[in-house]
């Protein structure tokens, strides 16, 4: 990303409420790019908008895929009926695992890299095991917060997504 100079840009942190340990009680975090499941999360679950995690595809781009889409994987959404939690992985071999402990595959969360290209940014991960929870987030402060209020490092494959809304879709981090 270059800025009105030319130069090359910092990257925007991807979020609108920055994650603290005041909310870490407050959980399960579930995340979408739709817009119309979002609000429905909001009117009838008691979720809030904390704010927006990274922008993915909220569909795959094309069926023949340019170069530049080249690497473009789905990122898998499974919800757990007991801890109403939810996780995120791009790795099918681990869906299918956590499906045979009680898991249930959702409709996909959306297309993002499996491996960096430029204008991407790592999806960071990490995880609450009582109560369960999974946290997303392109900040490293972010991410190091949640460690340090009782979250630990997840050990998901690396996910690449856009910090900013030049590509994609809005991925919103919701929380109840």
């Amino acid at each position: 990303m270059r800025d009105s100079k030319g130069e090359q840009a910092a990257p925007r942190i991807c979020r609108i409420i920055p994650w603290n340990s005041e909310r870490s009680i407050e959980v399960p975090h579930f995340y979408t790019t739709s817009a119309a499941e979002a609000t429905t999360a909001i009117n009838s679950h008691g979720y809030s908008l904390e704010g927006i995690a990274c922008w993915i595809y909220g569909q795959r781009p094309v069926v023949v895929l340019p170069p530049e889409l080249r690497g473009v994987v789905e990122l898998l959404r499974l919800y757990h009926p007991e801890s109403q939690a939810h996780v995120y992985t791009t790795d099918a071999a681990k869906a299918l695992d956590l499906t045979k402990s009680g898991w249930q595959d959702e409709p996909s969360a959306g297309w993002v890299y499996g491996q960096q290209v430029p204008g991407t940014v790592q999806l960071l991960s990490a995880l609450r095991p009582n109560p369960e929870d999974y946290f997303y987030t392109t900040s490293v402060d972010e991410h190091d917060a949640a460690v340090a209020g009782g979250y630990t490092e997840d050990d998901i494959p690396a996910i690449w997504v856009f910090s900013d809304s030049t590509n994609g879709v809005p991925f919103y981090r919701l929380v109840r």
